[in-house]
């Protein structure tokens, strides 16, 4: 698993992100199996509530224990990120789907927000994956900071669907300081600006304002209009939300990659 998976995983990330360095440091197998008790790694189930991986205290303590200490950044100062990468397995995710809340509807400050807006891509595959953020360890009110995120009932769902199954692993990311900068100029149009000494990821760092569903061919932060996408309500604990991409914006990527081939 580490030797082949863990490794792929961090050249998709390396790619699709601009990360220079990229520590995985682990992985969640879930199965959806009504009436068995999540109680162990082994028999963990989709999660049916809106949680973040990370706070800030976490995600600093995952630096210095996942690094050694020559090699962890000079915190604050110097940006790092966590970043989940999720993905189905075996077949699509139509049962349990993963929905993601739009960060700029977020209010850290509180526990409940009414207004969060939710997305979902229907029927992810195996050859398709989200980078979600975890963490951003700038927090300068210009970029996402983390994304909430659930497994949920899709009304849409075929009653014969086959149980969700799906792999996520979890990588800290870091950028040296000669990288470009993607961001965007107010139309929805990104651009690369000139090199500065803070260093920041030229793709996940982009405003809030902008979720990437990479199109192939398209280039990297254009919806692809050929793919169905949620639309459907979506139910939290009674309480239906909109799941929708009209703008489409949260702090994740959704990207078509080579299928998933299971190793020996």
């Amino acid at each position: 698993m580490k030797q082949a998976y863990y490794l792929e995983s961090i050249e998709l990330i390396k790619k699709f992100t601009g990360a220079s360095k990229v520590v995985l440091f682990d992985h969640t197998v879930r199965r959806r199996r009504p009436g068995q008790v999540d109680d162990s790694p082994s028999r963990r189930q989709p999660v049916e509530f809106v949680h973040v991986d990370q706070t800030t205290q976490t995600s600093i303590t995952r630096v210095h224990r996942h690094l050694p200490a020559d090699e962890a950044p000079k915190l604050p100062e110097e940006q790092f990120q966590i970043i989940n990468l999720w993905r189905p397995i075996l077949h699509a995710a139509s049962d349990q789907p993963l929905a993601l809340c739009d960060y700029r509807s977020v209010e850290p400050e509180k526990d409940n927000f009414p207004l969060a807006l939710w997305k979902y891509l229907r029927g992810m595959t195996s050859d398709e994956i989200v980078l979600i953020k975890s963490y951003d360890s700038i927090q300068d009110g210009k970029m996402a900071i983390f994304t909430p995120h659930t497994g949920f009932k899709d009304p849409s769902t075929p009653m014969d669907a086959p149980l969700r199954e799906s792999i996520e692993v979890r990588a800290l990311g870091f950028c040296d300081s000669q990288t470009s900068v993607t961001q965007d100029d107010g139309a929805g149009v990104s651009k690369l600006s000139p090199r500065r000494a803070t260093p920041s990821f030229p793709r996940l760092s982009l405003p809030p304002a902008h979720t990437m569903r990479h199109a192939q061919g398209l280039g990297h932060f254009i919806i692809n209009s050929t793919r169905e996408l949620g639309l459907a309500p979506v139910k939290f604990h009674g309480s239906s939300l909109s799941a929708t991409f009209s703008p489409p914006a949260t702090m994740a990527l959704f990207l078509p990659v080579a299928p998933l081939v299971a190793q020996d």
